[in-house]
């Protein structure tokens, strides 16, 4: 670890020389991998995406339960399909027939869509890459010294110990 020339703090990496930038906004020195999130408005350590569904940064702290709760998604989706499915061709013609067809036709598209976005992130971590860093092509041409290879990839991710935020909490004036 050493100070460079503008004040940033060069560290080595697995033989791969970083910088560790301040961030502008929260006035910190930024983890590395950490990303500032204009929508959160906060640096979120390994930051791997925004996800408009939960209103809320994906990263270190919680990708783990985001596969978890795509996951559980993925489930109850089947749950119900199989359940709008059996109705279909068990029951009479009523309107919970017309409710099962209904069920079956939006449900999918977003069973798919869930699927293909569990199996691109698990992807991803198999790689050790995180899905901003795949955007930016930031690996392209280089070494990635955080991808320690498919199974200990995802033994580090699903097995690690969770950790503490760095960051004090931001509270809502009038909360």
């Amino acid at each position: 670890c050493r100070v460079g020339a503008d004040n940033n703090i060069e560290i080595e990496i697995n033989g791969a020389t970083f910088n560790l930038k301040v961030c502008a906004t929260c006035h910190i020195i930024r983890p590395l991998r950490s990303f500032h999130c204009s929508e959160c408005d906060s640096c979120v350590d390994e930051h791997d995406h925004h996800c408009p569904f939960v209103n809320n940064c994906i990263g270190r702290r919680n990708h783990r339960p985001f596969i978890f709760f795509l996951a559980f998604a993925i489930l109850y989706s089947i749950a119900a399909i199989v359940c709008s499915a059996y109705r279909l061709f068990t029951g009479p013609d009523t309107v919970e027939t017309v409710m099962a067809i209904i069920c079956v036709v939006t449900v999918l598209p977003q069973l798919c869509k869930t699927a293909g976005m569990l199996v691109a992130d698990l992807k991803l971590i198999a790689r050790g890459v995180t899905t901003n860093e795949e955007v930016r092509g930031k690996w392209i041409g280089m070494r990635n010294p955080y991808n320690l290879g498919c199974k200990p990839n995802l033994k580090n991710f699903f097995c690690r110990a969770s950790v503490p935020s760095i960051l004090e909490a931001k509270v809502s004036p009038g909360i």
